[in-house]
This record gives C-alpha cells, structure tokens and sequence, in this order.
C-alpha cells in the first residue's frame, strides 16, 4: 500500500478509496514481494500487476522478461534522513561519508551495489533516467509526515487485503 499511502496529499483520500474499491472489484490476488510478483507476471501467471519496485522492473526487462511498465503520474517516493550516531568517535568522517553518499557518485555506487537508485530527477540512476525520459512527476514524501500504520489499514480494507493466518 505504500504508492497509495504516499500519494494521499497529492490525490487525496476520496481518489485512492475509489481507486481501491474498484480495483477490489476486479478480484485481485496478492503476493508478497517485487521480485516474486514480478516472476509470476513473466511467467504468465497474471495479466497485469501493480505495486511493484521500478528498479526490479527495469532489471528484469533488461534481461529480457516480457513484460512492460505504465507508470502512475505523478510517482511518489519517500525519503528518510541519513543521520550519524551521536558521540561517534570521528563525527567529520561520518558526515563526509553521508555528503558523499547524497552526490552522484554516491547514488552511483549505492545503484552500482544494491541494484536500486534513486528516482529523483538529476540523479542519474536508471530509475531518474527512465522517470525523466516519460516526462513523470515525481513527489517526494517526507516519512515522518505521514501516517503510515493508519492509512495502510484502511486502505489494506478497502482493497480486501488480508493477511494470511497463521497455521498452529
């Protein structure tokens, strides 16, 4: 639930509840994690999927998997601050890292490593690239503003999400 969480301020509720009612309407089934739902759409399994991470995507169609990618306009991205431990033992080169790591180069060696980057504009990841060459918006959501927990419930209800039990 987390692109609907994040695009409440620029959608609004009301927009996301009707979404959800009716994409609850079509039956989904879901599936726990990018890569696992992403598989099973290459494989046929589903026609279509939704909610999945754009760096996976890119990747597997990349190495050749059939499948394609619409994006939702605007994308929303959170961020979180990097912050360094209080009384570290050499403060300056814990901030010089943190600057490092928020240049380009940075964000270069973090998408080289992890597979996954940045879709900020300017960044110059793969995700960036691909975002800016579609012409799509993206808004940055800071974490700390908003309700997670709350809007996830609710809109896990609205979707008919439900977690599965667990067997004794």
């Amino acid at each position: 639930m987390d692109p609907f969480v994040l695009l409440t301020k620029t959608w609004g509720e009301e927009k996301i509840n009707t979404y959800l009612r009716r994409l609850r309407e079509q039956n989904p089934t879901f599936q726990k994690g990018s890569t696992n739902a992403m598989t099973l759409l290459g494989a046929g399994e589903y026609p279509l999927v939704i909610n999945v991470l754009l760096h996976r995507t890119l990747d597997m169609i990349e190495k050749g998997t059939p499948v394609a990618w619409l994006p939702v306009n605007p994308v929303a991205d959170y961020i979180n601050p990097l912050s360094a431990v209080k009384d570290a033992p050499h403060p300056n080169a814990a901030k010089l890292y943190l600057r490092w790591l928020m240049s380009a180069e940075g964000r270069a060696m973090v998408e080289k490593i992890r597979k996954k980057g940045s879709p900020l504009p300017g960044s110059g990841t793969k995700q960036s690239k691909e975002l800016e060459r579609l012409g799509v918006k993206v808004v940055v959501v800071p974490s700390w503003e908003v309700d997670f927990r709350g809007l996830q419930a609710n809109y896990q209800k609205i979707v008919g999400f439900s977690k599965p039990t667990k067997k004794k």
